[in-house]
C-alpha cells in the first residue's frame, strides 16, 4: 500500500474518532441539527411572502428564535419548491399533457405496467436484482433481504461492512436502500395523478429518515450509496411536486436528510483505490444538489467541488481514447450516466460545461458505439453489478449502452451515435424531454459501421465488418492499484454474428457475498484465454484487489482489403517462464458470414499444463467431433470451432459442471445460468503453437475442405505470419 494511503487512513481513523466523541458530548452539528442555520435566507426574495394574511412577515420572524425560525424555514421551503420544485430541471411540469401524450405513442401500455410496478410497491413488494421481495407492513432497511443478517445501528464507522463476507457481505442491503423504486413510484405519480403513489413514496422516504439515525447504521457507511440515494431523493422530488402529500414539515424533514447527508458525502469522499466510479458519483451528487436546492449556505462550495471532482476524474477514468479505465463497460456507462445528468443540469442552469466532458464523452460514445453489435449487445468485459446512477426504465429490455447512445446523439448532433442508440429508450426522453425528441428524430439515420478499429490507451482492438464484431483485449487489468474491477482475460476475445453473441464473456454473479464464485468469474478460466499450470494471468488478492498484475500490450495491427489483423501479448506467467503472444486474422472474401483465425504461441522452457476456453452463448449447444472440431448451433447460427493440427490439446465440453467449477454464465447479478464451453487441455512442452479456425454460418458446419481452401488462401495473403498451406495438414 503506498504511504500517502497509509497516512490518509490513519488520519481518517483520527477523525472519526474525534467525531464519535462531539456526537456523544453534543457539540456536533449530526446530534442535533436545524436546517434553518444551513439556509441562506437572501436565496428566497421578499416576493416570495404571498399574502401577507396568510404568510408571516419576513420581519416579524427573527433568523435564531428557535420555534420562529422553523416555521420561518418551513414556510419558505414548501413555497419555494411549489414555484420553483427543484430548479429547472431535465423535464418541466407545465407541459405534462404534451409529455403524457408523447409518452402514449412512444411507448404504448407502458403507464400501465409501471403503474402495476408501483402497486407492487405499495405493498412493499420490492425487486432487487432481478428478484422479488415481499416485506409485508413496513420496509426492513436494516435487514439483508439476501441473508436475512440484522445489521446493527452503531455509529458507522464501528461497522465492518467489508470484511463481513461470512455474513454475505453488504451488497444487497445497500441495494435496498438506494431507494430506486421510488422512481417507479413517483414516476406513477406523475403520469396517473394517483395521490397513493406519492404518499407511498412519500411514506417510504419517511421511514427511512426515521430508521436511519445520521452517521448510525450501515446505511450511513458509503459515500457512494449516499449519493446515489440523494440523487434519486431529487428525482422524486421533481416527478411528485403537486401531490397534496407534501407539506412544509415532511419538507423540511427530507430536505435536512439531503443535507446531512451531501455533509456526509462532502465530508468522506472516496480516495486511493476507490477514486474510481464511486468519486464520481459522490462529485455528481454534490454538484446535482447544489444545482437543485442552491439555498444550502453550502451549495456554492458544494458545486464548486462536485464540478471540480467530475474535471479532474474524467481524464482518470475516461481515457483518451474513450475506453474506460476500469476495463469494464458496465462501470463505463454508470459513469457516464454520471456525466450526463450534470451536463444537462448545467446547460439547463445557465452553467459552462467544461470541454474536456465533451471530449471525453465523445469518446466514449465512439468506443461503445464501435464494440457493440447491430442488435445492440456489448461485451460484458470486466465487472458488473447492474447499479444505475438513475433507475429511469424499469423494462427488463432496457438497454444502457443503447440508451446513452441516444442521449448522446441528441447532445453532440451525431447520427452514427443516434444509429447505434436507434431507439428514443425512456430513460433518454426523461432527460432530455421533448425537445431532445424532435431533434432525436431529425438526425435520421446512417449505416452501421464496418471499420475495424484500434483503441491504444484503452488496449483495445475491435475487428468489424457488416454481420460481425470481434472485440480484442490487451488492455491492462484494472484502474490503479486494486484493478478492483478488472478480470485476468488479457488477450480474451469475444464475437458476436449478425447481432448474437457467440463467444462471451460470462459476466459476474456476485461480490462479497460469495468470493469463491466470485473469484472464478474473475479468473482467466472464465475468459476466452489460455490458462498455464491451473494458474490465472494476474493473482486476487481480496474482493476488489488484484495481487501481482499481468502486463498486456497490443503489439501490431494491419486492415487491409484482404485481411484485418492484431497481434498482442502478456507477461502473466513470466513467474512460470511462459509468455503468451496472441495472433487474430479477420480473412475477407471468403464464403461464410465469417472466418478468423487465432494462433496462439507460448514460448519458455519445460513441460507445462496448458488449457484453451471458448465460452459459448447460454442459448447453444456445442457438438464435439472426433477430430476435435467443435460444433455450436444456436437458432440458425453456427459457429465452428477448428482447431488446426490437433496435437498435445484434448478437447473436453462443460455445461454446468461443479467439479470443476464449469459452464456457466451470469446474464444479471445475482443470477446463473448454464452455458456450453470448450475446453482444449493437456501437457505440452514449450515452445508450443496452437491455432485455430472459427467459422460462422447459417444452419450447416462447413466442411474441411472449404475450411483448409479459405486458410490456404489467406495463408497466401499473410505469408509472414503463417503458411496455410502448410499449416492444417489433414489427419
Amino acid at each position: 500500500m503506498p504511504l500517502r494511503e497509509v497516512i490518509d487512513r490513519i488520519l481518517f481513523r483520527f477523525f472519526t474518532i474525534i467525531e464519535r466523541i462531539r456526537i456523544a458530548t453534543g457539540q456536533s452539528v449530526w446530534a442535533d441539527f436545524k436546517l434553518e442555520t444551513e439556509v441562506f435566507w437572501e436565496a428566497f426574495p421578499d416576493d416570495n411572502c404571498g399574502d401577507s394574511k396568510t404568510t408571516p412577515r419576513l420581519e416579524a420572524i427573527g433568523r435564531d428564535d428557535g420555534h420562529q425560525g422553523s416555521e420561518r424555514v418551513q414556510y419558505f421551503l414548501r413555497r419555494d419548491y411549489e414555484r420553483r420544485g427543484v430548479g429547472n430541471f431535465y423535464f418541466g411540469l407545465g407541459d405534462r399533457s404534451k409529455i403524457l401524450k408523447s409518452y402514449h405513442e412512444l411507448y404504448p401500455g407502458r403507464i400501465g405496467e409501471i403503474r402495476g410496478l408501483a402497486d407492487d410497491l405499495c405493498a412493499h413488494v420490492i425487486p432487487i436484482f432481478g428478484k422479488r421481495f415481499a416485506f409485508g407492513r413496513s420496509v426492513p432497511w436494516l435487514h439483508d433481504p439476501l441473508t436475512k443478517r440484522e445489521w446493527p445501528l452503531r455509529y458507522w464507522a464501528l461497522i465492518d461492512t467489508k470484511s463481513s463476507l461470512t455474513a454475505g457481505g453488504v451488497k444487497w442491503l445497500w441495494e435496498l436502500n438506494r431507494q430506486q423504486f421510488l422512481i417507479t413510484l413517483s414516476k406513477a405519480y406523475f403520469l396517473t395523478r394517483d395521490e397513493g403513489y406519492a404518499e407511498e413514496a412519500c411514506s417510504l422516504i419517511r421511514d427511512w429518515i426515521h430508521t436511519n439515525r445520521p452517521l448510525f447504521g450501515p446505511n450511513w457507511s458509503s459515500a457512494l450509496e449516499c449519493s446515489v440515494r440523494l440523487i434519486c431523493w431529487i428525482w422524486t422530488l421533481h416527478f411528485i411536486r403537486g401531490a397534496e402529500i407534501i407539506g412544509s414539515t415532511l419538507l423540511r424533514d427530507i430536505y435536512s436528510s439531503i443535507y446531512l447527508q451531501a455533509r456526509y458525502v462532502e465530508s468522506h469522499l472516496s480516495t486511493h483505490s476507490a477514486a474510481n466510479n464511486h468519486l464520481i458519483a459522490e462529485g455528481a451528487s454534490l454538484a446535482m444538489v447544489a444545482i437543485c436546492l442552491p439555498w444550502f449556505r453550502s451549495s456554492d462550495r458544494w458545486r464548486r467541488k462536485g464540478i471540480g471532482i467530475l474535471t479532474q476524474q474524467i481524464h482518470r477514468n475516461i481515457l483518451r481514447d474513450g475506453v474506460f479505465a476500469e476495463q469494464s463497460t458496465h462501470y463505463g456507462s454508470f459513469v457516464v450516466d454520471f456525466y450526463l445528468m450534470v451536463l444537462l443540469l448545467l446547460k439547463g442552469n445557465g452553467g459552462d460545461v467544461p470541454e474536456l466532458w465533451c471530449n471525453r464523452l465523445r469518446r466514449a460514445g465512439e468506443f461503445l458505439a464501435s464494440v457493440m453489435d447491430v442488435q445492440g449487445h456489448v461485451p460484458n468485459i470486466g465487472d458488473n453489478d447492474d447499479g444505475r446512477a438513475i433507475l429511469l426504465c424499469e423494462s427488463p429490455e432496457f438497454n444502457p449502452y443503447q440508451s446513452i447512445l441516444s442521449t448522446l446523439s441528441v447532445i453532440f448532433d451525431n447520427v452514427d451515435f443516434r444509429t447505434s442508440g436507434k431507439f428514443f429508450d425512456e430513460k433518454t426522453f426523461w432527460l432530455l424531454g421533448l425537445k431532445g425528441m424532435k431533434r432525436f428524430k431529425d438526425l435520421g439515420n446512417a449505416g452501421a459501421s464496418d471499420e475495424s478499429i484500434v483503441f491504444k490507451d484503452g488496449g483495445y482492438c475491435v475487428l468489424r465488418d457488416q454481420q460481425s464484431v470481434l472485440t480484442f483485449d490487451c488492455g491492462p487489468l484494472g484502474y490503479g492499484d486494486h484493478a478492483a474491477h478488472g478480470h485476468a482475460d488479457a488477450l480474451s476475445i469475444t464475437l458476436s454474428v449478425e447481432g448474437r453473441p457467440l463467444l462471451i464473456d460470462p459476466g459476474m454473479p456476485c461480490y462479497g457475498e460469495n468470493p469463491v464464485l466470485r473469484n472464478h468469474f474473475r479468473g482467466t478460466a472464465a475468459h476466452n484465454a489460455i490458462r498455464i499450470d491451473r494458474e490465472n494471468q494476474s493473482t486476487i488478492g481480496d474482493v476488489f484487489l488484484w495481487l501481482k498484475k499481468a502486463e498486456a500490450r497490443m503489439e501490431k495491427s494491419a486492415f487491409t482489403t484482404a485481411y484485418d489483423y492484431v497481434s498482442g501479448a502478456h507477461d502473466g506467467y513470466g513467474e512460470l517462464g511462459v509468455f503468451h503472444r496472441r495472433q487474430v486474422v479477420a480473412v475477407k472474401g471468403n464464403p461464410f458470414l465469417g472466418y478468423w483465425v487465432v494462433i496462439d504461441e507460448l514460448t519458455g522452457n519445460g513441460r507445462h499444463f496448458i488449457e484453451l476456453y471458448w465460452h459459448f452463448c447460454a442459448e447453444g449447444h456445442v457438438e464435439l467431433q472426433d477430430d476435435g472440431i467443435g460444433i455450436l448451433r444456436v437458432s440458425e447460427m453456427v459457429l465452428t470451432v477448428a482447431p488446426v493440427k490437433c496435437m498435445g490439446l484434448k478437447p473436453t465440453v462443460y455445461l454446468g459442471n461443479s467439479r470443476p467449477f464449469q459452464g456457466w454464465i451470469s446474464p444479471s447479478y445475482g443470477t446463473m445460468l448454464k452455458s456450453p464451453v470448450l475446453c482444449y487441455r493437456g501437457r505440452a512442452e514449450l515452445p508450443f503453437q496452437w491455432t485455430t479456425v472459427l467459422v460462422a454460418t447459417h444452419e450447416t458446419a462447413p466442411d474441411m475442405a472449404s475450411l483448409r481452401r479459405v486458410l490456404g488462401n489467406a495463408g497466401e495473403q499473410i505469408g509472414d505470419i503463417f503458411d496455410g498451406n502448410d499449416l492444417w495438414e489433414p489427419n
